[in-house]
């Protein structure tokens, strides 16, 4: 019997995740202020911890994710407090020589822990803790292990090292039945063991000391040991080796070595995210962007070829004024591509236009931490208000309407430096109430506009707070357009307008639930014909002469089909994978391949 009715069925459906999934890199680096078992290191009068000839209670001892081997014999090895082995802590700070050479072991040659690094430049604190390894050969285990409490494998990425003063004055001068590296080829090393899941080992190792072309050498500063040949690993043990050796007890050379910021990584998968997300390194105009030796895209100054670039479904403008606005490649505007990750001043500060306070990209964002790779390319947009046009304009370049989600902002260098300082244009935001804001405008199919705003800096409560993180930036409330555009303001504006650079860093510009220009509104009259979608494949029932179309989630239509009355099964073998609507008469359904 045929139900006669009529409804109205309007199909929608959201857009997964178009993008594919990023793995980025999540740093974990060793904190000795941050202990687990014990809770709280406590230091002797020499500024050694206090439980390092404990053999009881501490055979491993913890900070975050890592366990460190110290004793690990267990009762009995520490020979009533006269031994230890393994790793402890240690906050003396001293690398002076001493009589007794033994008193030495628990200083360092670099005179404290590490307490910043800032590329190369690494700064030394007295107070600060570090690890002193022993290395024993007289240990029934893997005296010198690193395991990590999670169960989890890592990548060790390294760690930095120098030596002890014990080591260093025994290799360079001798001491009890140590001699001194005189002979050519000497040499004191430590090495890396990185074991698998499955067992298998790799090594790599950094000398410490050695006696080459008639001249005696050791490391006395932080010295990085790189560690990532390893490979991930479940355990990193340390072994060490001397050609002051005997053959009977072995190394002569006390085996002790100095490190911090014991580092390992793993990777972290990009969260699924609902709607299309702009990845820069899919672009469609130009079909691969290039960069020169400050950063940016090449083509930023061209005002002939790119007055657009697009990826995806996005189109964004670029100094859209076309041929004569970059006054022959003296200026730009619009948004360009940037992989200079640097956050840095500069006397001039333009200098800095092609920078990010973030220090990079956005290589994944899971549970809510934000990972930043410095290799990784994101937006700087300049913006113009003397354009004709919206300088800073994205639309789609399927035709169909998005409503935004959001994007992630954070400042450039350039006006972050010049808020603080001014510059010959600028006051900087020094007066109490001073804002920076980007302005986010969405026009409607009706022309209509919506806005948002966000705040990128601003003088309040007698301080100056600027926005140096990827921040995310919500635009839902602008709703569904066929336009998004921005323009910027600053309560340090004058005659000609704003006086701070109008500048910002974006990435990760996110749509969702697209108005899909084939797949409308339709007036049912017939509810007979059935449709479903398994095993890569679509069912079809009619009860008359029917055609089964498939549209992408854009609208496009991909496949079309004539049924005849009965069942019939169309493959979809030859499509993508993706997610596509199928419908049939009055039906439509959502299905994902």
């Amino acid at each position: 019997m045929k139900h006669l009715y009529k409804t109205i069925i309007c199909v929608t459906f959201a857009l997964l995740l178009c993008s594919p999934l990023y793995a980025a890199k999540k740093s974990i680096v060793l904190d000795l202020t941050l202990p687990s078992n014990p809770t709280t290191f406590t230091y002797n009068d020499n500024g050694v911890w206090t439980e390092t000839y404990n053999d009881v209670d501490y055979t491993y001892w913890e900070s975050q994710i890592f366990m460190f081997s110290h004793l690990i014999d267990g009762p009995g090895s520490s020979w009533d407090g006269l031994a230890w082995d393994g790793f402890t802590v240690s906050k003396n700070a001293s690398d002076a020589s001493a009589e007794d050479l033994t008193s030495t072991q628990w200083g360092c040659m670099a005179k404290g822990g590490i307490s910043a690094i800032d590329g190369e430049n690494i700064t030394i604190d007295a107070n600060i803790p570090y690890i002193v390894g022993y290395y024993s050969l007289m240990s029934t285990q893997h005296n010198l292990s690193i395991l990590f409490n999670d169960g989890n494998s890592y990548t060790p990425e390294g760690f930095y090292i120098t030596n002890t003063p014990y080591v260093y004055y025994s290799t360079k001068d001798g001491y009890f039945v140590a001699r001194a590296f005189t002979e050519e080829g000497d040499y004191l090393k430590l090495i890396a063991h990185g074991v698998k899941a499955n067992g298998d080992e790799t090594t790599t190792e950094i000398i410490l000391a050695e006696y080459n072309d008639g001249t005696f050498s050791a490391i006395d500063e932080w010295t990085w040991f790189d560690l990532s040949t390893l490979g991930e690993v479940t355990e990193v043990y340390f072994t060490m080796e001397s050609t002051d050796t005997d053959p009977t007890w072995g190394m002569n050379t006390p085996g002790y070595f100095c490190m911090d910021k014991f580092t390992v990584s793993t990777e972290v998968e990009d969260e699924e995210v609902e709607g299309i997300v702009l990845d820069l390194t899919q672009p469609t105009t130009p079909t691969e962007f290039t960069f020169n030796t400050t950063g940016e895209w090449v083509e930023t100054y061209n005002d002939v070829a790119y007055t657009h670039w697009e990826a995806q479904v996005f189109r964004f403008s670029h100094l859209i004024g076309g041929e004569g606005t970059s006054y022959g490649g003296m200026a730009w505007n619009g948004f360009t591509v940037s992989q200079n990750a640097s956050d840095a001043s500069a006397d001039y500060l333009l200098d800095t236009q092609w920078g990010c306070m973030a220090k990079g990209g956005i290589s994944a964002v899971n549970n809510n931490e934000i990972y930043v790779d410095a290799e990784r390319p994101y937006i700087v947009a300049n913006y113009s208000s003397w354009e004709t046009e919206n300088s800073l304009s994205i639309t789609f370049n399927d035709g169909n309407d998005y409503t935004p989600a959001g994007m992630y902002v954070t400042n450039s260098p350039y006006p972050y430096y010049t808020n603080i300082d001014g510059n010959d244009f600028a006051n900087g935001l020094t007066n109490e109430g001073d804002w920076f804001k980007l302005i986010a405008h969405g026009v409607k199919a009706d022309n209509s506009e919506t806005t948002a705003e966000f705040t990128l800096a601003e003088f309040k409560n007698g301080t100056l707070t600027q926005v140096t993180e990827w921040t995310w930036f919500d635009l839902t409330s602008l709703g569904s357009v066929k336009e998004v555009y921005f323009t910027m303001e600053s309560t340090d504006a004058g005659q000609w307008g704003m006086n701070t650079p109008a500048y910002f860093c974006m990435d990760r510009f996110t749509v969702k639930n697209p108005v899909p220009s084939g797949i409308e509104d339709t007036t049912i009259e017939d509810n007979t014909p059935t449709i479903y979608y398994a095993g890569n494949s679509i069912n079809v029932t009619v009860s008359k002469t029917e055609v089964v179309k498939v549209y992408s989630v854009n609208g496009v239509e991909v496949l079309s089909q004539p049924v005849n009355e009965g069942t019939t099964t169309i493959t979809t073998a030859s499509l993508p994978n993706g997610i596509y609507v199928a419908k049939v008469g009055t039906k439509a359904i959502k299905f994902s391949k």
